[in-house]
């Protein structure tokens, strides 16, 4: 790496480290704590050094720094991270109508699933940096509301637009709207970019997105150096990303502001979408 990269990279990561702190002003979070929260969130993203300014630049500062206060057990962290993030949860549990003792179980199952120290580090770890923790929290509650439906026998299964309904955001009428005229365009021009993949690139996706298989043990499975499994990956969402937003282009004749716009609505689509396509495949 240059000087010249290092001297940039070291002062995006002070300023990140700033907006990190403003962030939550009540926690007690140590410099090198976020430091090293930003360190592995680049690791596990990107492996040129040339995206390195880009990655962290669009890395959500608060998320990171949230990661940081759980790995230095920083008093109140925990509960400071439930009181913003799990509103959220809520909301979408009491759509469910799950009984008082099932919706603490979720919540609890949420907990671990954030706060569980594992290898080191705590679960949140391995999910923020996107700017999509919000998203990942609703999503993981309705995965366990559902099993936990299933397991009780209790009330109808949800289909695919059942679920959606639940996870799509109801923030006002326009939005609405958009969910309900493109969510089946959205849903197609997906599915079809995810035909478009090569069989690893699908199977990759499948066991790290889903089956939470990290970077070094699908390097072990395939017999490859970390970085090239994250290359795999890289170019996997490269081509979900764009192959979706062309498809959807063509077929609403739409620009680029626009075309931004729906697929930011869309987005905890995107995880459902995996569980559904994905989940037949194996390796």
């Amino acid at each position: 790496m240059s000087e010249y990269l290092r001297n940039d990279l070291a002062a995006l990561t002070a300023r990140k480290t700033v907006e990190g702190h403003a962030a939550w002003p009540s926690l007690a979070i140590a410099d090198d704590a976020i430091a090293a929260a930003i360190a592995r969130y680049l690791a596990r993203t990107t492996d040129d050094p040339c995206r390195l300014l880009v990655t962290l630049e669009l890395a959500d500062a608060p998320e990171l720094a949230a990661a940081a206060a759980c790995a230095q057990r920083v008093d109140g962290a925990e509960r400071a991270i439930e009181q913003r993030y799990f509103p959220a949860a809520a909301a979408v549990l009491a759509r469910f109508k799950l009984a008082p003792a099932s919706t603490d179980l979720v919540l609890q199952r949420l907990r671990e699933k954030l706060f569980l120290v594992a290898d080191g580090l705590p679960g949140i770890d391995k999910y923020v940096g996107g700017g999509r923790l919000v998203s990942f929290v609703r999503v993981v509650v309705v995965r366990e509301a559902i099993s936990l439906l299933r397991v009780e026998g209790r009330g109808p299964e949800l289909t695919d637009d059942g679920v959606i309904e639940i996870l799509a955001p109801h923030t006002s009428p326009e939005l609405q709207t958009i969910n309900a005229d493109l969510r089946e365009r959205f849903r197609s021009a997906f599915e079809r970019a995810v035909a478009e993949l090569q069989p690893r690139q699908r199977n990759c996706l499948r066991l790290h997105v889903l089956d939470e298989v990290t970077l070094d043990e699908l390097a072990a499975m395939y017999a490859v150096h970390r970085a090239t499994i994250a290359r795999w990956l890289e170019a996997a969402r490269d081509t979900l990303q764009t192959t979706t937003r062309d498809l959807l282009r063509r077929e609403l004749d739409l620009g680029d502001p626009d075309i931004d716009s729906i697929l930011r609505v869309m987005q905890s689509e995107v995880d459902l979408s995996f569980d559904r396509i994905l989940g037949g495949h194996t390796p």
